[in-house]
């Protein structure tokens, strides 16, 4: 098995194409077909089914895909660990929910780098129901939550910052006089 193979397999998860798969990482379209045949042909499954115009991961495709960031990830560390020269490097993967990509991740990743040029982040797009478990299951070193505190044994939780809420409604609602509004007080509200 091939190391170019299963970063092959990782973009092409990520993406769900072959072609922007084989644009991303600067191959034609038949290497990552080749690529990926080669995976299913030793691993004897198949990884993704076909859909039109792109791929999603099967269920053979998914537990691999949980290995296959691992390797990746050892990789590069073992290649940070050797030529380092006590530069911090690696590879740090992390996700986050739409708001957060926009709002305050950009001003984190401009400062991370700062601190760490050696480092390569890679950011994987996740629904955000699926990022806790891609956490403990070590696809994602880090991910970014708007949530209330978590208890996890198995995870370091750091909050970053309080993030106000504000509610805009008509001039005519009912909670139109209200100083502060709870969750409870819009139970009967409906939202659009």
């Amino acid at each position: 098995m091939e190391i170019r193979h299963l970063e092959t397999f990782r973009v092409v998860a990520e993406i769900g194409h072959f072609t922007r798969a084989a644009a991303a990482l600067g191959y034609v379209q038949s290497t990552v077909t080749t690529h990926i045949q080669a995976l299913e042909k030793e691993l004897e499954v198949r990884l993704f089914d076909r859909l039109g115009k792109g791929v999603r991961l099967t269920e053979a495709g998914n537990r691999l895909l949980i290995y296959a960031q691992k390797i990746l990830t050892l990789t590069e560390e073992m290649r940070g660990a050797i030529h380092s020269d006590a530069a911090i490097s690696g590879t740090l993967t992390i996700s986050a929910p739409e708001t957060l990509c926009i709002y305050r991740l950009p001003a984190l990743l401009r400062e991370f780098r700062a601190q760490y040029p050696h480092a390569k982040v890679i950011f994987r797009p996740c629904r955000v129901a699926d990022l806790r478990r891609e956490v403990n299951d070590g696809v994602l070193d880090a991910a970014l939550l708007l949530e209330e505190s978590i208890q996890n044994s198995g995870m370091v939780v750091e909050p970053l910052l309080l993030e106000s809420l504000v509610i805009i409604a008509s001039a005519e609602h009912r909670l139109r006089d209200k100083a502060v509004v709870c969750p409870t007080d819009l139970a009967e509200s409906p939202f659009s």
